[in-house]
């Protein structure tokens, strides 16, 4: 630590850190799109990920590090990635998340998601996963929700869900 070295009590980064991203395929989708490395210098900053409202990720994504930084994502679409979880605790403005797993007999390794911090969803779509349980009683504002495929899925909590006006569980 030298004079010019600021240490932040919080340890929250400053808007022109970089991110942490642990998946190379889902760091190179972001540094692809010309509205989220605005100053194109093959690195994306908090600063740049804050300004991204909405993302439509594909390509065998395995890990979503990062995402936590995109603090005003309002919509994230992830088709054919290959996680197990996903952390969207700090994706509090998420209204849209669509999580089509692989439309094959094979299943994304999705087993658990965690949405009580994610209570302005309106439109939930996740499918083809291995998920066993889920709970919506926080989604006051959810209209959509589409939960087909799932062959795991035994528990559906959905209390509280009164804007709800479709609801799609094929099986």
């Amino acid at each position: 630590v030298d004079a010019h070295t600021t240490i932040s009590e919080t340890c929250q980064p400053d808007s022109f850190s970089v991110v942490y991203f642990k998946d190379a395929r889902f760091e190179n989708q972001l540094l692809r799109d010309a509205s989220i490395d605005v100053n194109s210098d093959g690195k994306v900053q908090y600063s740049e990920a804050e300004a991204v409202t909405e993302l439509n990720l594909s390509g065998y994504i395995k890990n979503f590090t990062g995402i936590e930084a995109f603090s005003n994502l309002e919509t994230l679409i992830a088709k054919n990635y290959s996680i197990t979880y996903i952390d969207l605790s700090n994706n509090v403005k998420l209204k849209r998340l669509e999580l089509p797993g692989f439309n094959t007999s094979l299943r994304s390794p999705l087993s658990a998601i965690d949405l009580t911090k994610n209570t302005q969803l309106e439109r939930l779509y996740i499918t083809h996963t291995k998920i066993d349980d889920i709970d919506l009683s926080k989604q006051t504002q959810l209209k959509d929700l589409e939960l087909s495929y799932n062959p795991y899925l035994d528990s559906l909590n959905l209390t509280n869900s009164l804007a709800l006006a479709q609801l799609f569980l094929f099986d």
